[in-house]
């Protein structure tokens, strides 16, 4: 098999389709993966993947969405944001089509993350090749419970409650998402020689009753149910034990993690501005940590944080976090699966989109808390929650943690998925 895999975002959205490559090839089989050159991939099988670097940055999302020509003059936030996502899109994805298509006619399958969901549609109608849709939150429309914006999501999820309405929920921000990018679309399509979609269409792939389209949940049903139904299937998390081929340990960061165990605190790639604060906070507790991430470093050094502060720009949380005793991050969903598979508390202060939901879901099941907002974290903020790791509280969630890692640490998610594609393109 010769599959094509695209995936456009974040690290928590590149580190799943690398987890998949590296499956992939262990089988055998060969990859073309489209990718983010700042992602900095290195496969673990190099003679079977071909890599083709998307031309932009994590930083250029910044720069388009900041300005966005959709859905602003509306009154419902879901659709704002969904025309800030649909900018990304339609600036920055939809131009790599024609390369896209061009590699696609060779393979037998195309593989994509949500952002590029809609141009992988229509090359898959154009060539007749199937797609598989990977959701790393959930995504698929359901009547379990509402699209993850509702303010009654977590309550529908531990309450069981199911209805026409919460999969009507979803079809709101995929209508707009669809009319806002149409024009764009239509002109990628035309530019490429592939086939044109209509939301009818798409709506029934996204419901898993088209069969050359299949959905894979590529998130934990044991935090939040997983909708499987039509050609919808449950995975599990695809990122949450992998760790790069080329990864070592930084020895500076192993001789400290063996003499303490430290916080953890990293903000991916969110503006987060406040690291001083971060620092006056864990100084006030006295506790050690390490900072993951470029927006770690802005803070001033003195002699505490020279003896209790590590900070890294990169590092695996697959091999970090166990050795750590919770996780504070913008809770994305690849940093909180790699919490959950530590066995920590995850303590999270979202900034956008699905961040919220986790935060209030992992409060409910309690398996850690909600710390507000990021970016109105506060150092004395930061203290008060951190100060819960000493309390009953704080105890309950290490001890759910650690089992919620228990029932998860046997899953090979990864491997399940290439078996998957394999039964798919035979």
């Amino acid at each position: 098999m010769r599959a094509l895999l695209i995936t456009v975002g974040s690290r928590g959205d590149a580190e799943p389709f690398q987890a998949l490559v590296d499956a992939l090839t262990a089988r055998g089989h060969s990859v073309d993966f489209f990718v983010q050159a700042e992602h900095d991939f290195v496969p673990a099988n190099p003679e079977l993947v071909t890599l083709h670097a998307l031309p932009f940055s994590t930083t250029d999302f910044y720069k388009h969405a900041a300005n966005p020509r959709h859905g602003q003059d509306s009154d419902n936030p879901r659709v704002k944001f969904v025309g800030v996502i649909v900018e990304v899109i339609s600036q920055l994805v939809l131009p790599c089509m024609e390369d896209v298509s061009r590699v696609a006619k060779d393979c037998d399958v195309v593989v994509c993350s949500s952002l590029p969901r809609h141009m992988c549609f229509c090359i898959g109608k154009a060539l007749h090749k199937p797609v598989a849709l990977l959701h790393l939150q959930p995504m698929a429309p359901t009547k379990a419970f509402p699209h993850y914006s509702s303010g009654e999501t977590v309550e529908c999820i531990l309450k069981g409650v199911s209805s026409e309405e919460n999969e009507k929920s979803y079809e709101i921000p995929e209508q707009c998402n669809f009319d806002f990018l149409q024009e764009s679309l239509a002109t990628a399509v035309a530019s490429t020689g592939s086939a044109m979609i209509n939301f009818d269409e798409v709506w029934k792939m996204l419901t898993g009753a088209v069969d050359s389209v299949v959905s894979f949940n590529c998130f934990s049903a044991d935090l939040c149910p997983s909708p499987t139904h039509g050609h919808i299937h449950d995975i599990g998390a695809l990122a949450d034990t992998y760790r790069p081929s080329n990864f070592v340990a930084p020895p500076e960061l192993v001789e400290f993690l063996a003499e303490r165990k430290p916080v953890a605190i990293g903000f991916g790639s969110m503006p987060f501005q406040g690291a001083q604060g971060v620092i006056s906070g864990l100084e006030t507790l006295d506790y050690p940590a390490v900072l993951v991430g470029q927006a770690m470093t802005n803070y001033e050094e003195t002699e505490w944080t020279k003896k209790n502060v590590m900070q890294v720009n990169s590092v695996a949380y697959p091999w970090l976090l166990p050795q750590c005793r919770c996780m504070v991050s913008h809770g994305g969903a690849g940093v909180l699966h790699s919490t959950l598979r530590a066995g920590i508390p995850a303590i999270i202060a979202p900034f956008f989109g699905d961040q919220f939901f986790h935060a209030k879901l992992i409060q409910a099941r309690e398996l850690g808390t909600d710390a507000g907002a990021m970016n109105s974290l506060s150092a004395e903020g930061l203290v008060e929650t951190l100060k819960l790791l000493d309390t009953p509280q704080g105890a309950q969630w290490l001890v759910n943690a650690q089992a919620f890692a228990s029932k998860i640490q046997d899953k090979n998610a990864p491997l399940e998925l290439v078996k998957h594609l394999e039964n798919l393109t035979r």
